[in-house]
């Protein structure tokens, strides 16, 4: 199928219904780390917000609608800054809550075993 705009009314007749906000449930987070870099994602079915550069002060971002452009080969980052926005959003809040977890997590476990994780590298 060619690629749709998402806001094209011939792509919404297609099927490719308006965006609606997502449940917290129906998103998915995903991360790669690479020599010097840190990668995010996060999508909500419809749209797939990619974040390179995390660790960095200049961060690069793409957007994908996945209904549409399934191969993630048309960057709508320009076409849909507000979308990106509330995506970005949401993947720094789920980030954090995820840290703040984690940091209980790990106040709890026994000094002993803590030390073992960490020579073997799960545990900083």
């Amino acid at each position: 199928m060619p690629w749709e705009d998402p806001g094209d009314p011939a792509s919404i007749a297609a099927g490719h219904e308006a965006r609606t906000p997502p449940s917290p449930e129906d998103l998915a987070l995903s991360e790669s780390i690479l020599v010097g870099d840190e990668s995010k994602s996060i999508t909500d079915g419809r749209f797939k917000l990619i974040v390179r550069g995390w660790l960095k002060e200049r961060r690069e971002q793409e957007l994908y609608d996945l209904l549409a452009d399934p191969n993630e080969r048309h960057n709508l980052i320009d076409r849909h800054p507000e979308i990106a926005a509330d995506l970005d959003a949401t993947l720094a809040g789920r980030l954090a809550s995820r840290e703040a977890r984690g940091a209980d997590r790990d106040a709890r476990v026994p000094e002993g075993l803590r030390s073992q994780l960490g020579a073997l590298g799960y545990l900083p």
